[in-house]
């Protein structure tokens, strides 16, 4: 198996090993951090332990859901994960999720994190789109998305059914000339499309 990864300078965002089983398991049961996501109840051994396994050898950019460690470089702690879902129907578009432990929170970490899968996306597989949608009252999320550029493109009312509640959820996208436009006009200059 090739080991893939993309750094940056404080994370890194790697294929999973057995070894983040403890992490996985500890964050993917915080009630706090699995409150706005789609998996819902328990995370077990087992499912983490199958999860890691079928993680493992994906790499950002292959077709179907991919989920990547979200590691400290200072320590090698996992500290999350980031997930890029690029469609089989149109490969250049991708739709992005990522969660993080609690204890990781506000300190810009998934900033970091999520503009490095943009930048691996964008600059070298040659996304065209990319989307990403979050629960309505998950601020922060929406709010990171926003600071990133991403467009609010729909405000979906009662579009998924959790404990017991109808909840909302915000779409949003940003496409490559949009990322561009973004990271370039920092360096003097624009990326020009024919």
């Amino acid at each position: 198996m090739t080991e893939w990864s993309v750094s940056t300078r404080r994370l890194r965002l790697r294929q999973f090993k057995k070894s983040d089983l403890e992490a996985l398991l500890a964050y993917r049961n915080d009630p706090e951090v699995s409150r706005f996501q789609g998996w819902g109840s328990i995370c077990s051994s087992e499912q983490a332990i199958e999860f890691i396994a079928q993680m493992s050898s994906r790499e950002a950019g292959q077709v179907g859901w991919t989920q990547l460690a979200i590691v400290l470089e200072s320590t090698g702690a996992t500290i999350g994960d980031i997930a890029l879902n690029t469609l089989e129907f149109e490969p250049r578009c991708a739709m992005i999720g990522y969660t993080l432990a609690q204890e990781h929170w506000s300190q810009g970490y998934a900033m970091e994190a999520v503009t490095a899968i943009l930048k691996h996306c964008f600059e070298n597989l040659n996304m065209h789109r990319i989307r990403a949608n979050c629960d309505t009252r998950n601020e922060s999320s929406w709010r990171l998305l926003e600071k990133l550029r991403f467009r609010r493109e729909a405000h979906f009312i009662e579009s998924y059914y959790e404990d017991q509640t109808w909840c909302d959820e915000f779409e949003y996208a940003l496409l490559e000339r949009e990322w561009f436009g973004l990271t370039q006009s920092g360096r003097g200059g624009q990326r020009h499309y024919g």
